[in-house]
């Protein structure tokens, strides 16, 4: 992110992060968070569904930690990158596919 921004309509859509809370805490509020919950807020996820992100970084995170929320039975990451895949093992409690290693239409199937 940028050391200055210039932000369009900031009066309206805005906040100050409280006391206490570090940037590093707050930084995903205002990027990651938001379109990985939309991304998978657009999917109309059930209870009970299985999930595929393609994409383990952030957003992907993101959207996996949604799916779940959104009561995905299961949800499986994507990516070629190791400590991507091992983000979303270890901190988003997905399935994790490396399409380097393995043929992703057999593996989902």
């Amino acid at each position: 992110h940028a050391e200055y921004v210039r932000v369009p309509f900031a009066d309206n859509d805005c906040f100050v992060v409280p006391e206490g809370v570090s940037d590093e805490q707050a930084l995903f509020l205002s990027d990651a968070a938001p379109t990985g919950y939309m991304g998978a807020d657009f999917c109309n996820i059930h209870p009970g569904d299985t999930v595929v992100v393609w994409g383990c970084g952030g957003v992907g995170l993101m959207a996996q930690q949604s799916a779940w929320l959104m009561g995905a039975h299961q949800v499986i990451g994507i990516d070629r990158y190791p400590e991507r895949l091992a983000m979303a093992r270890d901190y988003a409690g997905s399935i994790a596919l490396d399409y380097t290693q393995v043929d992703i239409n057999e593996a989902l199937l």
